[in-house]
């Protein structure tokens, strides 16, 4: 408070950011760590960056495979939800297609393609 005080009556200007550190370093965001700054020194820091990654996946906008609005999300464990077209279908744990699933869409493409070629044969 007194250097916040002595800056203000010697007329120096300051940016907000530098404000709020002096006045509470309790407010500080994390840099590095995010929400896993919670779990404090427990559980090791690559756990703990696995689980951020997979936190923010979890979290970040997902496309819609029917309308294709970014308003996805999750409501249990594989199974998510668009709130704009109601549309509810089964993906991954923490995203909706995971890279085996779109793996296997293309292969069954591939396959229809190939049925339908030796039809019109």
């Amino acid at each position: 408070m007194k250097l916040q005080i002595q800056m203000e009556i010697h007329g120096q200007k300051k940016n907000k950011k530098q404000e709020k550190m002096r006045r509470n370093p309790m407010t500080r965001k994390t840099k590095k760590v995010g929400t896993t700054g919670s779990f404090g020194p427990r559980y090791g820091s690559q756990l703990k960056k696995r689980y951020l990654k997979i936190e923010n996946s979890t979290n970040a906008k997902h496309k819609c495979p029917n309308c294709a609005s970014s308003k996805v999300k999750r409501q249990s464990v594989g199974i998510w939800m668009c709130k704009k077209c109601g549309l509810s279908f089964a993906g991954g744990a923490w995203i909706p297609t995971t890279p085996t699933g779109k793996t296997a869409l293309r292969t069954a493409a591939s396959l229809q393609e190939q049925e339908l070629e030796k039809s019109k044969k």
